[in-house]
């Protein structure tokens, strides 16, 4: 299950392809490209309502990384200002490429979830067995709190069971991170 913050990342990431693929619609309309972008912004939603050139892609970009995309869209319209390439043709690819990023993000996101819900299992068995023990009549608390021993099995067992659910949560980190 994805956390909220994650959930409006995403959002945000496709408010910007939406963004780009009317910002292309109305390009390829005849639609001036400054009053273009500012229908494609307002259509877009509010996380892009202040887009309204380059500079202002630019600011957005800086406040929220979920946004960086607009860096590339800016470029583009630096690019097509200077050149007078053809914007829409070059917003299209770009709005493929960005989907193309979503649907990779969210397959690794779907492909570590066995991982990540592995890891949070083997983090709560310890408790189990305290449960397991307790219930057939053994005394585990007093074992592990009152001799030296259980003490060390105690310090020993919570400290590799931390280390273990940090270490496979850094694996499966590193592979949703971009490079």
């Amino acid at each position: 299950m994805r956390s909220a913050g994650a959930r409006e990342g995403v959002a945000r990431r496709q408010a910007v392809i939406a963004l780009c693929r009317v910002l292309a619609t109305e390009l390829r309309a005849g639609q001036p490209p400054l009053e273009a972008l500012r229908l494609s912004a307002a259509e877009a939603g509010p996380a892009l309502a202040e887009v309204s050139d380059a500079e202002s892609m630019r600011a957005l970009v800086e406040r929220d990384p979920d946004l960086r995309a607009l860096g590339y869209l800016a470029v583009c319209w630096e690019v097509a200002a200077d050149t007078g390439a053809r914007l829409a043709d070059v917003v299209d690819t770009l709005a493929e490429g960005l989907t193309e990023q979503e649907e990779q993000r969210a397959e690794a996101a779907a492909r570590t979830a066995g991982p990540r819900t592995t890891a949070a299992v083997l983090s709560g068995l310890p408790l189990v067995g305290l449960l397991m023990a307790s219930g057939l009549g053994g005394s585990p608390l007093v074992f592990l709190f009152t001799t030296p021993l259980g003490w060390a099995c105690l310090v020993s067992g919570v400290a590799l069971d931390v280390l273990g659910a940090w270490w496979t949560l850094r694996m499966v980190r590193s592979a949703l991170t971009e490079p």
